[in-house]
């Protein structure tokens, strides 16, 4: 019995340094529960949380590394070894905080409500551990007193966040709903292109400006094009994070009345072409717009009278520009917007994408239709079969590089891709997860545009969550993109007399 307890316990004399209690005070710790319970800590955090590696799961490398953390403290249980105890309980600690903070953040959700509850989490296991080891008194009272503050801040600056983050989901969703995280800091993708350099275009859902990445995925700034009313406009360009939004812009009024306002340009898609142009539709004027890789306006090209832009209006390939219209056309024209072909449609095209083969992919409310670009001569394949009984299976559209389509589809939240020749599903790319787990890196809720560099990547975007998600040619998830959105100004009218 005195053995057994001689395992469970053991003496070390351990000195005050503040002198307040007796010179020596034997620590009488117990090595079996405290590391016990820090054993079941880490392998429950390891299996809910393993360590990431980028967007990865490593939870069977989580599981080695945890078990031999728990065999050096259990080795040292054996031998009462007290800093052998110590040395394999801060190695778990170590590995529980690496599982904690490598571990990927809801998307649409800000950080500033995810690091508190890891940081108190981590917290209370380390302070369970620490008060188990049955320290002396002053040992108590030092972890309390620095244990308070440090639990006050994290409860002052993450419990606003996280109370008005539940209070919000229960006011939008109801008290029975799970919460739909909205885009982080009014960041919200939708149309996408990308240039032969790897320099992404990101167009804002609600319109007015596009947000420029460079290749590495860094926001540079936004493009507006709404202050470059003519071709050269000095306003134009990159403006850079942190430029003061522009509020207004000058507009000529009737009987000598200046009215000065701000109008947003809403975007039905953009495109970039092999010089590394950008383009997009001003619907007030009716032309097509064509930008320099700085962001400046260069030409403006006069649109047919009766056009509508439609969804994912825009496309371009080595020689043609194509435009689709809501009225049921597709404009085939060269790189000075000189009309070639008029193709009808007895619908609104939702999308084109030119394969790469002499054909351009029109996505229709229940077909995929590929015209002959020579020719105009128009075919007709069903899409793939879907899961839903959705009355419009898919919305966009995309060619890749290797010669099939990808479509967005919007009822289970996820990329599909097809087959051109069969019009058979191959794979999917995102997923909408449960209704718990759907908003985490490499899921996704409401598709927006696509986009394909040159090495193959294909680029997401979700408008709803408020992140671009780019994914490797195999449809692995690589690399989460945001940037700090901004709030579109309101309409300001001003009279200059």
């Amino acid at each position: 019995m005195a053995d057994e307890k001689q395992h469970l316990t053991k003496q070390v004399n351990w000195r005050d340094p503040l002198g307040t209690e007796p010179e020596l005070e034997p620590w009488r710790t117990d090595l079996v529960l405290p590391s016990s319970f820090l054993a079941a800590a880490t392998l429950i955090l390891a299996t809910i949380n393993p360590i990431h590696f980028g967007f990865t799961s490593r939870l069977f490398e989580t599981y080695v590394v945890a078990i031999l953390c728990i065999a050096v403290a259990g080795w040292g249980v054996y031998k009462r070894r007290v800093d052998q105890v110590l040395l394999g309980s801060s190695l778990m600690l170590l590995l529980i905080a690496l599982c904690l903070t490598t571990q990927p953040t809801r998307l649409g959700v800000s950080t500033s409500t995810v690091w508190p509850l890891r940081g108190a989490l981590f917290m209370l296991v380390a302070g369970s551990w620490a008060f188990l080891m049955r320290p002396p008194m002053w040992a108590r009272r030092a972890m309390l007193a620095f244990s308070i503050p440090i639990v006050l801040v994290i409860a002052c600056t993450g419990g606003p966040t996280l109370t008005a983050t539940i209070s919000n989901a229960l006011r939008l969703n109801g008290p029975n709903s799970f919460s739909t995280p909205v885009p982080a800091n009014n960041f919200s993708p939708y149309w996408l292109a990308v240039d032969s350099r790897g320099t992404l275009y990101a167009t804002a859902a609600s319109g007015g400006y596009i947000w420029v990445f460079d290749p590495s995925g860094v926001p540079l700034g936004t493009i507006r094009p709404s202050l470059a009313p003519e071709a050269g406009s000095a306003a134009s360009g990159i403006l850079p994070i942190g430029f003061p939004s522009p509020t207004a812009i000058p507009t000529p009024g009737g009987n000598g009345i200046g009215v000065t306002y701000t109008a947003p340009i809403p975007f039905c898609g953009i495109a970039t072409d092999q010089m590394d142009n950008l383009y997009m539709i001003d619907p007030y004027s009716n032309q097509l717009v064509r930008m320099d890789r700085e962001g400046k306006v260069t030409k403006r090209f006069a649109l047919p009278e009766k056009f509508a832009g439609a969804r994912g209006c825009l496309a371009t390939d080595a020689e043609h520009i194509y435009v689709s219209s809501g009225f049921g056309s597709i404009f085939i024209m060269d790189y000075e917007a000189r009309i070639e072909k008029e193709v009808k449609l007895d619908y609104q095209p939702f999308g084109v994408a030119p394969d790469g083969k002499g054909k351009l992919l029109v996505l229709g409310p229940n077909e995929l239709g590929r015209i002959d670009i020579a020719t105009g001569v128009k075919e007709v394949a069903p899409p793939p079969p879907q899961e839903s009984a959705a009355r419009v299976r898919y919305q966009t559209i995309l060619a890749t590089n290797d010669g099939k389509i990808l479509g967005a589809d919007l009822a289970n939240s996820r990329v599909v891709r097809i087959d051109p020749e069969t019009g058979d599903l191959l794979g999917t790319i995102g997923n909408s997860g449960s209704i718990i787990t759907g908003y985490w890196p490499g899921q996704l809720q409401s598709v927006g545009g696509m986009a394909q560099d040159k090495s193959g990547r294909v680029y997401v975007a979700d408008w709803q969550l408020g992140v671009i998600q780019r994914f490797t040619p195999q449809g692995e998830l690589e690399a989460v993109l945001w940037a700090p959105g901004e709030v579109q100004p309101p309409i300001i009218l001003e009279e200059n007399y």
